[in-house]
């Protein structure tokens, strides 16, 4: 878990006697009361709302004694304003504790977090441009998530892989970069020289619903021949998957959750561990030791994974699952080191040293199809 400096920045103003995020948990007969607030999609959205929101159930369910009343609010418009007004709802019907997926909560977070001292806010996949004693935000290591995915399809005997995201925005971008590599990784482990990732099948729609659109452009790529399509954006993957057919060779990869369920071409799913983030926060909350500041949590923390278990649909299953099992404890260990993205690094240094390190040309039409400036 690498912390970020805002928590050492917070630390001092704690000693002044300014943070330490207040405890309302005294006028709540000493439980926390936790309210939901879901981004651009809807609760029941089969990707991050709904992810989030049952990690708050599960919560509740396992730790009654630590936990009143849970709540979701639905933004009546998902815009900063609209977010801000589920917020003061929130705190007016007596929540102390306030949980919030996705980046589009960053600026509410920094427009009214100090207006409510008394409550602590848990913000999943961003951060916040201001310092706030009462908010504590997480990001996760995607790319250690898309890694292993990209490993086990090739692995598997796939060579014919495409990406969708949603927004180019640095969650589905490290999805994505991972994922890549781990693509080129294990199709050096398996000789295969020729291997590549067409750019022309990288793709970001700029959001995160449902469109058929979207469906009409996976059946084109299928139709060319692809094989594999990785879908990291919330609902408009839905789309997607819609083209998808198991019987035909068209398969998915799915994101953040185990997708599993959607459709039978779901092969696995790239995962992160919004489940442990909430039990973790909260239970921090509640013993009284909530930490400000940013959190960036991946492998190491058991916040990122490839679903490898029961609901896995490898053809190869054995050998795949035993494979990358090996591969993702050489990450664990340092031995494969993942390269990442930050919105600094505008060159993908770091991803193209390690594709040509494998032998691989990382060119500059991947590189801005990974980017989503092609």
């Amino acid at each position: 878990m690498k912390k970020n400096m805002k928590v050492a920045a917070l630390a001092v103003l704690s000693i002044l006697g300014l943070a330490g995020c207040s405890n309302n948990r005294t006028q709540n007969d000493g439980k926390l009361n936790i309210a939901m607030l879901t981004d651009a999609g809807s609760i029941t959205d089969g990707s991050y709302n709904q992810t989030t929101w049952d990690a708050i159930t599960a919560y509740k369910n396992e730790n009654a004694d630590k936990v009143g009343n849970v709540q979701y609010f639905q933004p009546a418009k998902a815009e900063t304003s609209g977010y801000e007004d589920a917020i003061a709802q929130a705190a007016k019907n007596g929540f102390n504790t306030i949980i919030c997926p996705g980046f589009y909560f960053s600026t509410a977070f920094d427009n009214v977090a100090e207006n409510y001292p008394d409550i602590n806010f848990i913000g999943l996949d961003f951060d916040t441009e201001k310092q706030h004693p009462n908010v504590a935000t997480i990001s996760y290591k995607e790319n250690e998530s898309g890694v292993l995915a990209g490993y086990a399809a090739v692995i598997d005997g796939y060579t014919k892989l495409g990406f969708f995201g949603g927004a180019a925005q640095p969650a589905p971008i490290r999805y994505g970069l991972g994922y890549v590599y781990g693509a080129y990784y294990a199709a050096k482990e398996l000789g295969l020289n020729d291997f590549s990732i067409d750019p022309k099948y990288y793709e970001y729609c700029g959001q995160y619903m449902a469109d058929s659109k979207f469906t009409t452009l996976a059946d084109g790529w299928y139709t060319n021949g692809l094989e594999v399509i990785f879908t990291a954006a919330g609902g408009a993957g839905d789309s997607v998957i819609a083209a998808s057919d198991a019987s035909k060779n068209r398969m998915i990869i799915g994101v953040d959750t185990d997708e599993s369920t959607k459709k039978d071409s779901v092969i696995t799913s790239a995962t992160k561990g919004l489940k442990t983030a909430v039990f973790r926060e909260c239970n921090k909350i509640y013993e009284n030791k909530f930490e400000a500041g940013h959190y960036d949590l991946g492998i190491a923390d058991d916040c990122c994974d490839v679903v490898l278990g029961e609901t896995a649909r490898f053809k190869n299953k054995e050998n795949t699952v035993a494979k990358t099992k090996a591969f993702m404890e050489k990450l664990k260990k340092g031995e494969v080191i993942v390269p990442s993205y930050s919105v600094e690094d505008t060159t993908l240094a770091d991803f193209k040293k390690a594709l040509t390190t494998l032998g691989y040309d990382a060119s500059d039409a991947l590189c801005n199809a990974i980017k989503g400036t092609k």
